[in-house]
């Protein structure tokens, strides 16, 4: 089957510091990935790069078998590309809905990301649906996050560090979210290093390590191997 996304030999820097160097990796249709490693390795990096933030140094980046690789971010989000950032960067003086609503964009008849669908996901943004993105909690901005993401109806949804920082509890309910969004079909790559509950929703890994893939596997594999996991990832 044809990549939706394919990248070969992907390098990226900040001024004249290298940050990413030479990453290959496929993503097919419907496929999960997680995308893991120490921090400062450079998994953001490629996230930026994949959605035009940072800009392509070197090699090849395609998605639906379209040169992207100079294409501005407004380009790659409208070609069906979506980006949870890190930092989440909702907009605080705007409320839950205007949050939603002003990034919604057409989808696929009957399986749409409708501002329904997505309070129907996320039950707890309905309980906050006119509080500003001040006045959320950190989990009920990923939340909001995640749930504007979806509303651009993407074919491809690129997660940074989904439970970071999150209370147990919290971190429970986005995983239980992030597998109903993989189940109806998403693409996606998610950055997280909660291998055991990304081992649930993910059938491949790639480990980033001084910007390089140190490894790309099955999540059984990395596992299995209690000295990679410490070596690369450090649990």
């Amino acid at each position: 089957m044809t990549a939706l996304l394919h990248i070969k030999d992907f390098s990226a820097a900040y001024g004249e510091v290298p940050v990413v160097s030479s990453v290959s990796l496929d993503l097919k249709a419907g496929e999960i990935m997680a995308l893991t490693g120490r921090n400062g390795m450079g998994k953001t990096t490629l996230l930026r790069g994949i959605m035009g933030l940072t800009p392509v140094r070197r090699g090849t980046m395609q998605f639906a078998a379209e040169d992207i690789a100079a294409q501005t971010t407004e380009m790659n989000s409208r070609a069906g590309i979506a980006y949870v950032p890190a930092g989440r960067e909702i907009f605080g003086s705007l409320s839950v809905r205007e949050n939603l609503i002003m990034c919604a964009r057409g989808g696929e008849v009957g399986n749409a990301w409708t501002f329904e669908r997505v309070m129907a996901l996320f039950p707890r943004l309905g309980e906050r649906i006119n509080h500003g993105g001040k006045q959320l909690s950190g989990g009920e901005q990923q939340m909001l996050a995640i749930g504007r993401a979806l509303m651009t109806n993407p074919r491809i949804l690129l997660i940074d560090e989904a439970t970071e920082g999150l209370a147990p509890l919290v971190a429970r309910e986005i995983w239980r979210t992030l597998s109903e969004i993989c189940a109806s079909g998403m693409s996606a790559i998610i950055v997280d290093r909660d291998l055991k509950r990304l081992s649930r929703i993910v059938s491949g890994v790639a480990v980033m390590f001084r910007g390089e893939i140190a490894f790309a596997g099955t999540p059984a594999a990395l596992l299995s191997d209690d000295a990679l996991v410490r070596k690369y990832i450090g649990l």
